[in-house]
């Protein structure tokens, strides 16, 4: 890769599933080595190969897909149902709602 092979990048390469694929299925199927693959496809990385491989034997396709980063988002609390008091209830005195509660 001359200079640009040494060369420090500032930010890390994303691949798409269809590029991780033919790379998976040229080793599988053309018996390139996780170097060979790298420096054909001019990869700077070789060790990411094994890890898309690993993958795509365990899962598939599927496994070459891109997870979700960050944090999970919370779930939202249950909101309680609101109880429904009757008219009655509401009629009522503070000492007949006491006497209610000693009853109970």
């Amino acid at each position: 890769m001359g200079t640009e092979g040494l060369s420090v990048k500032k930010s890390k390469s994303s691949y798409s599933i269809d590029f991780k694929l033919k790379i998976v299925l040229s080793i599988i199927n053309d018996g390139f080595s996780n170097r060979e693959a790298a420096k054909h496809f001019q990869l700077r990385e070789h060790f990411m190969i094994s890890t898309w491989l690993r993958k795509y034997q365990a899962y598939g396709i599927d496994g070459l897909k891109p997870k979700p980063k960050g944090r999970l988002k919370q779930m939202p609390k249950p909101q309680r149902p609101k109880t429904k008091t009757s008219q009655e209830d509401r009629d009522k005195t503070q000492e007949q709602l006491l006497e209610e509660i000693v009853y109970l």
